[in-house]
Parts: structure tokens; C-alpha cells; sequence
């Protein structure tokens, strides 16, 4: 009867943790494709991070 029981709580734990990882995985953020819109390309990204930090090509 005792091994029944351990064994029935380890598996509750074991489905509990499942679902609460696909819980996580389904809640995360999703991103929206358009298709529309190019995706920025490296040289894109570091000239808005030179813009950011004040940086311009003029001297």
C-alpha cells in the first residue's frame, strides 16, 4: 500500500510540473510576423544603437 502511494504522488508531481511548464510555454510572448515589414538587418541594428547613444557620421 506505502510503494502505491509513493508512487501515485510522484506521478501527480511529475503531471503537475508538465502542465505547469506547457502553462509557461503557451503564455509566452508571441511575435507577430508581417509580412509586409522586412526584418532589420545587422547593419540596421547597429546604426539605431550608434543613434541611441548619441553617436552620429558627422565628424
Amino acid at each position: 500500500m506505502r510503494t502505491w502511494v509513493r508512487t501515485s504522488a510522484q506521478t501527480v508531481m511529475l503531471t503537475a510540473g508538465l502542465v505547469l511548464l506547457g502553462t509557461g510555454v503557451a503564455s509566452a510572448q508571441s511575435v507577430s510576423v508581417d509580412s509586409d515589414q522586412q526584418p532589420p538587418t545587422p547593419t540596421d541594428l547597429i546604426e539605431r544603437g550608434l543613434e541611441e547613444i548619441g553617436v552620429n557620421g558627422i565628424g
